[in-house]
């Protein structure tokens, strides 16, 4: 990326360029992701066999994240503002209240991380057993993810009601030469993860590819575009 201004022309473009977590805005935060916070039940769920970690959410992928950690840590917290879930998924709902690790904890809120090098704990705006901290070992963040769509809007590129980029099965966008892979696009349903992002990512170098080679000057009207970059 220029942040000089430059125009490119190109016979294709392929956006991926994936989706940007939500956050709860605290300090360290983004500093101690990796030393206690994740963003990914899936990915870390494993690294805390034992341990005591809390989920923060209330929606599907937080109720199924806390689920896949209560296998593996000795205890779980689900951390949600409101006084009930966000419409999960009654599977995730029913395993979750069988686990007896998983604690339900509706209406606090986390105000604060713990820590000196990475994470310690949270503070909570209501009290816990008689105290407003929880002591963790780890935190997951399951509040949702955006789409980066900033260049599919410049572009007027056709997005779903959770906008996320519409692409067909060779991952071609509504926009003539422009096609997208990964966590921005529609084309895995909610199952955001690398191996679909990357199997997508070879599907559309390949159709970028075969567009090329069909327009091998760049001269068809649909298939050379300039873009502003900066």
């Amino acid at each position: 990326t220029s942040a000089l201004g430059e125009s490119y022309r190109s016979s294709t473009v392929i956006l991926a360029v994936g989706r940007e977590r939500r956050r709860l805005g605290l300090e360290h935060e983004e500093e101690w992701t990796g030393r206690g916070v994740s963003f990914c039940s899936t990915c870390d769920a494993p690294l805390h066999r034992g341990n005591v970690v809390a989920v923060v959410g209330g929606g599907n992928a937080a109720v199924e994240g806390a689920v896949l950690l209560g296998k593996y840590a000795r205890q779980v917290y689900i951390i949600y503002r409101q006084d009930t879930f966000s419409r999960p998924e009654p599977v995730n709902v029913l395993r979750l209240e069988e686990a007896s690790n998983i604690e339900s904890m509706f209406n606090p809120t986390v105000t604060a991380l713990n820590g000196e090098d990475g994470l310690s704990g949270v503070v909570l705006d209501t009290n816990h057993n008689g105290s407003n901290e929880l002591a963790l070992d780890g935190l997951f963040i399951e509040i949702g993810a955006d789409p980066r769509v900033e260049l599919a809007n410049q572009l007027g590129m056709e997005l779903n009601d959770k906008n996320e980029i519409v692409v067909d099965k060779v991952m071609r966008t509504s926009v003539h030469g422009v096609f997208a892979a990964g966590d921005l696009t529609d084309a895995s349903g909610d199952l955001k993860q690398t191996i679909t992002a990357a199997a997508q990512g070879a599907r559309a170098a390949t159709s970028a590819y075969a567009d090329i080679t069909e327009h091998p000057n760049a001269s068809c009207q649909w298939h050379a575009r300039a873009l502003k970059v900066g």
